[in-house]
């Protein structure tokens, strides 16, 4: 099932290489300042501001004076005959050189409308922008918040999982050497379980967290 939800081939053979107490919980060191960047979408609104941006430029450019130059350069002949063609004194230089200059004056409002959307269109990137920052601003805290509350959350089942160990170990022991009843040992046996399932839950939902936190800072790709 594991190997169909990761689409591997199911006849690859696949191994755990580490366990779940090997994996590191610790809240991460919090930079300062967050490179927004990291995150893909907000690198996919700053790459739309820029296209914006530039499209305007496009536009506005519009307005500019366009100057044309041409240059030719060449020899020609009046010869009728094809073999006056090879006498060099038949043979006439000519050349041109040309300037033109178009100054648009009046093209209806369509460039003036073209550049008022690109000005709505980035003033509303502006915003997407600012809007996004602060989404993932409160992301990040968030996900730190929640991971610092499931690490406590682990502890605290640890202690209790190590706890209920002990005690059954005692009530096993006490039972042997009969000073202790058997159903003291179903009781023990069954605060034990019920803390390794908690602490498990724990260890699951901390991990759960650390993935959520690095998500929130960019460092997972999701689709």
């Amino acid at each position: 099932l594991l190997k169909f939800q990761m689409g591997m081939d199911l006849k690859q053979p696949i191994a755990l290489t580490e366990d779940l107490e090997s994996v590191p919980l610790e809240v991460p060191e919090m930079e300062e300042s967050f490179d927004y960047n990291q995150r893909i979408e907000f690198s996919q609104v700053m790459t739309n501001q820029d296209l914006a941006e530039l499209d305007m430029k496009n536009n506005r450019a519009q307005y500019l004076p366009n100057l044309y130059a041409n240059f030719n350069y060449g020899f020609n002949t009046g010869a009728l005959q094809s073999s006056d063609w090879f006498q060099t004194d038949r043979w006439l230089q000519y050349g041109g050189v040309g300037v033109s200059l178009s100054i648009p004056v009046f093209a209806g409002m369509e460039r003036h409308y073209k550049v008022e959307r690109n000005k709505i269109r980035i003033s509303q990137l502006e915003h997407e922008k600012s809007y996004l920052k602060q989404s993932i601003d409160i992301e990040i805290q968030q996900a730190v918040i929640a991971l610092e509350a499931n690490v406590e959350t682990l502890e605290v089942s640890r202690d209790n999982m190590e706890l209920a160990s002990e005690i059954y170990d005692i009530t096993k022991i006490k039972f042997q050497e009969g000073v202790g009843s058997n159903l003291e040992v179903v009781d023990a046996d069954a605060s034990l379980v019920e803390a390794q399932t908690n602490y498990y839950n724990a260890l699951y939902d901390a991990i759960v967290a650390q993935i959520e936190l690095r998500k929130a800072l960019g460092r997972i790709k999701t689709n």
